[in-house]
């Protein structure tokens, strides 16, 4: 029997012994889920340069804290890719779901967020700038150089499209076929020789290995920064012709991964041996900035710097995109000693703020924006209102922002803080996507 042939009947087995477990506990599945969501973004643009270290980018993700001197673009892509892999999380629970190029290219703008320029080199050796565009195959020649310093020369711009177009036939004619650890490997492989687009291969490539492990069943794995060279080796392998080396290297990832579900499964401790020191690399981080404790004049600071443009921000989100879809709407914002609405949709910022709170340090502070949207117009498809309520909540060092009934935080920010235009955006999105789906779920469809 073939090495190969050997990893991937080991894989089966524990593929196995992991379906007689399943479903995991609440708690496992919230441990195991948190994990790989920083593990994957954070390895997989680490492979290709980002230089937030582990603990910035879980400040990031998980709290919403850009913290490290670090390029804005850098912060960008790591909560792009953490989008996109959510994407491809919902494209494999969906059975009815067919890959398809549109798909992909779909992927790459959601990675690459917006155009921007980068350097580049001309055939004749010269160095310029080029823009590179999203979800659009390239237009120019891409190239790598290998570690043992040889050009490799991916396809040319003119053929990507047809290139593309064989290789989703390749993947239809072949996933019912072929082994999904075999698939996902050789898909791989298959896309970074074509090289589509001018940025975010290889992100794009490891996202659709996972999509393609997860629709099969299979746990997603995690390609780590500091096995590069190993990846690379492997891929270097197959571009010569023994694709089995990187199927088999593949298949490692998916043991691993594996058994790591398992551990999880059995109630056992999954972390690696060196999370102490990622843990302890994030308590350097926020020891580098020692947190500052609410005061009222930081209250009001926030209120009228962050608080105001948030409720104008959603304000202006549901009568933009929602209302025109109900005969009424109703903005009411509350604090806990009265109403304050006049105060944050008027350009009037003249308010006596101390009639609404009691700036003391020992009890928190509240205000929250109720949204109501009366009687959906479609009345075939059912006849609803809508009602949504965002509480902001000033704890003694920071202040949230989250979704009353919703078991998610859309923002967590310090005291001394104030929220960006870029956090407004995230906000807007994350509350569009939630809205969206409470009028489908209201909704009784013909």
């Amino acid at each position: 029997m073939s090495y190969m042939n050997t990893i991937i009947q080991e894989i089966d087995i524990l593929k196995r012994d992991l379906s007689s477990l399943l479903p995991l506990s609440d708690k496992a599945q919230r441990d195991i889920d948190k994990k790989i969501r920083l593990e994957f973004s954070y390895n997989s643009n680490h492979l290709e340069g980002n230089t937030l270290t582990y603990g910035e980018t879980k400040l990031l993700l998980i709290i919403g804290n850009t913290m490290g001197d670090h390029s804005f673009r850098e912060f960008q892509e790591m909560k792009a890719h953490d989008l996109a892999f959510e994407l491809i999380k919902k494209w494999a629970a969906n059975k009815d779901m067919i890959l398809n190029e549109k798909d992909i290219r779909e992927l790459n703008a959601i990675l690459l967020v917006e155009p921007y320029w980068k350097e580049a080199i001309t055939p004749d050796g010269m160095e310029t700038m080029r823009e590179i565009k999203i979800g659009e195959y390239k237009e120019f020649p891409n190239s790598v150089r290998l570690q043992n310093g040889e050009i490799f020369e991916y396809a040319n711009p003119i053929d990507t499209p047809i290139r593309m177009h064989e290789l989703m036939s390749w993947f239809m004619e072949n996933r019912e076929i072929m082994h999904p650890v075999e698939l996902a490997a050789s898909f791989h492989h298959r896309f970074v020789l074509i090289h589509p687009f001018d940025d975010g291969n290889g992100r794009i490539s490891r996202l659709l290995v996972n999509y393609i492990l997860l629709a099969n069943g299979f746990p997603p794995v995690i390609i780590r920064s500091n096995d590069k060279v190993q990846y690379l080796n492997a891929l270097n392998k197959a571009d010569s012709g023994d694709i089995s080396s990187f199927i088999n290297y593949i298949g490692l990832q998916v043991i691993s991964a594996l058994n790591l579900y398992l551990k999880a499964a059995l109630g056992e401790n999954i972390e690696d041996d060196d999370d102490w020191e990622k843990e302890l690399q994030l308590l350097a981080i926020k020891s580098h900035k020692p947190p500052v404790m609410r005061t009222p004049e930081l209250t009001s600071a926030r209120l009228m710097d962050s608080i105001r443009p948030l409720f104008l921000t959603i304000k202006n989100l549901i009568s933009s995109k929602f209302s025109p879809l109900f005969n009424n709407t109703s903005f009411v914002s509350l604090s806990k000693k009265g109403e304050v609405t006049e105060w944050f949709f008027t350009t009037e910022l003249t308010a006596d703020l101390s009639k609404y709170f009691t700036h003391t340090s020992s009890e928190n502070e509240l205000i929250s924006l109720k949204i109501s949207l009366f009687k959906y117009l479609d009345q075939n498809r059912g006849g609803f209102d809508l009602y949504v309520k965002i509480n902001v909540v000033f704890e003694n060092y920071v202040y949230l922002i989250k979704i009353v009934g919703q078991d998610q935080v859309l923002l967590t920010k310090q005291i001394d803080e104030a929220i960006s235009e870029n956090d407004l955006e995230l906000i807007k999105n994350k509350l569009g996507k939630i809205l969206l789906e409470k009028i489908k779920g209201s909704l009784i469809l013909p």
